[in-house]
Protein backbone atom coordinates (compact mmCIF):
# COMPACT_ATOMS: atom_id res chain seq x y z
CA UNK A 1 0.00 0.00 0.00
CA UNK A 2 1.40 3.40 -0.94
CA UNK A 3 1.32 6.51 1.20
CA UNK A 4 -1.84 8.55 0.77
CA UNK A 5 -0.42 11.89 -0.46
CA UNK A 6 -3.59 13.84 0.35
CA UNK A 7 -3.54 12.51 3.92
CA UNK A 8 0.16 13.35 4.28
CA UNK A 9 -0.36 16.92 3.07
CA UNK A 10 -3.39 17.40 5.32
CA UNK A 11 -1.56 15.86 8.30
CA UNK A 12 1.28 18.37 7.88
CA UNK A 13 -1.22 21.25 7.68
CA UNK A 14 -3.16 19.80 10.63
CA UNK A 15 -0.14 20.03 12.93
CA UNK A 16 0.19 23.76 12.13
CA UNK A 17 -3.58 24.21 12.49
CA UNK A 18 -3.53 22.60 15.95
CA UNK A 19 -0.93 25.12 17.11
CA UNK A 20 -2.92 28.03 15.64
CA UNK A 21 -6.46 27.20 16.71
CA UNK A 22 -5.97 28.32 20.31
CA UNK A 23 -5.55 31.88 19.01
CA UNK A 24 -9.08 31.88 17.57
CA UNK A 25 -10.69 32.65 20.94
CA UNK A 26 -10.00 35.38 23.48
CA UNK A 27 -6.98 34.60 25.63
CA UNK A 28 -7.58 32.96 28.98
CA UNK A 29 -6.74 35.32 31.85
CA UNK A 30 -3.41 34.37 33.42
CA UNK A 31 -3.51 32.64 36.76
CA UNK A 32 -1.46 33.77 39.73
CA UNK A 33 0.79 30.73 39.34
CA UNK A 34 1.49 31.46 35.68
CA UNK A 35 2.38 35.07 36.54
CA UNK A 36 4.90 33.88 39.14
CA UNK A 37 6.60 31.40 36.80
CA UNK A 38 9.34 32.50 34.50
CA UNK A 39 8.55 31.31 31.02
CA UNK A 40 9.87 31.83 27.57
CA UNK A 41 8.31 34.63 25.62
CA UNK A 42 6.57 33.51 22.49
CA UNK A 43 8.16 34.53 19.23
CA UNK A 44 4.75 35.24 17.76
CA UNK A 45 1.58 33.48 16.90
CA UNK A 46 1.81 30.49 14.56
CA UNK A 47 0.21 30.93 11.18
CA UNK A 48 -1.63 27.72 10.37
CA UNK A 49 -3.94 27.09 7.42
CA UNK A 50 -7.51 28.31 7.72
CA UNK A 51 -9.33 26.02 5.34
CA UNK A 52 -12.71 24.36 5.80
CA UNK A 53 -10.94 21.00 5.51
CA UNK A 54 -9.00 21.40 8.77
CA UNK A 55 -11.92 21.16 11.24
CA UNK A 56 -13.29 18.22 9.22
CA UNK A 57 -9.85 16.54 9.18
CA UNK A 58 -9.54 17.10 12.94
CA UNK A 59 -12.99 15.59 13.55
CA UNK A 60 -12.06 12.61 11.36
CA UNK A 61 -8.82 11.98 13.26
CA UNK A 62 -10.57 12.25 16.64
CA UNK A 63 -13.31 9.87 15.47
CA UNK A 64 -10.67 7.41 14.31
CA UNK A 65 -9.03 7.50 17.76
CA UNK A 66 -12.40 6.83 19.40
CA UNK A 67 -13.57 4.08 17.06
CA UNK A 68 -10.46 2.46 15.57
CA UNK A 69 -7.40 3.23 17.71
CA UNK A 70 -5.58 0.30 16.11
CA UNK A 71 -5.50 2.41 12.91
CA UNK A 72 -5.22 5.84 14.53
CA UNK A 73 -1.92 5.32 16.35
CA UNK A 74 -0.05 3.99 13.30
CA UNK A 75 -1.56 6.83 11.21
CA UNK A 76 -0.26 9.48 13.64
CA UNK A 77 3.18 7.84 13.80
CA UNK A 78 3.66 7.44 10.04
CA UNK A 79 1.87 10.52 8.72
CA UNK A 80 2.56 13.02 11.54
CA UNK A 81 5.84 11.66 12.92
CA UNK A 82 4.80 11.21 16.55
CA UNK A 83 6.22 9.65 18.61
CA UNK A 84 9.77 9.78 17.36
CA UNK A 85 10.30 6.13 18.28
CA UNK A 86 11.27 4.13 15.18
CA UNK A 87 8.40 2.32 13.47
CA UNK A 88 10.32 -0.96 13.67
CA UNK A 89 10.44 -0.71 17.48
CA UNK A 90 6.76 0.15 17.81
CA UNK A 91 5.77 -2.68 15.46
CA UNK A 92 7.87 -5.13 17.46
CA UNK A 93 6.28 -3.96 20.74
CA UNK A 94 2.75 -4.62 19.47
CA UNK A 95 3.74 -7.89 17.81
CA UNK A 96 3.36 -7.06 14.10
CA UNK A 97 5.80 -6.74 11.24
CA UNK A 98 6.97 -3.33 10.04
CA UNK A 99 5.08 -3.86 6.77
CA UNK A 100 1.87 -4.62 8.67
CA UNK A 101 2.34 -1.48 10.77
CA UNK A 102 2.70 0.64 7.63
CA UNK A 103 -0.36 -1.06 6.14
CA UNK A 104 -2.33 -0.15 9.27
CA UNK A 105 -1.13 3.46 8.95
CA UNK A 106 -2.20 3.65 5.30
CA UNK A 107 -5.59 2.12 6.12
CA UNK A 108 -5.93 4.74 8.87
CA UNK A 109 -5.08 7.50 6.37
CA UNK A 110 -7.69 6.22 3.93
CA UNK A 111 -10.25 6.08 6.73
CA UNK A 112 -9.44 9.62 7.88
CA UNK A 113 -9.88 10.96 4.34
CA UNK A 114 -13.15 9.05 3.94
CA UNK A 115 -14.49 10.40 7.23
CA UNK A 116 -13.30 13.93 6.44
CA UNK A 117 -15.18 13.85 3.14
CA UNK A 118 -18.30 12.62 4.94
CA UNK A 119 -18.10 15.58 7.33
CA UNK A 120 -17.51 18.05 4.50
CA UNK A 121 -20.41 16.68 2.46
CA UNK A 122 -22.77 16.58 5.41
CA UNK A 123 -25.77 18.77 4.70
CA UNK A 124 -27.65 20.15 7.66
CA UNK A 125 -31.27 20.99 6.88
Amino acid sequence: MAMNEQAKELADQWLDWLRTRRFMAPPVPPSLLSLMMKGSISEGEPDGPMSPEMPAFNAAVMALFNQKPELAYPFIRVYCGFPITPVKSIASEIGVSTKTYYDLAHKGADEVIRRMNLVINLRLL
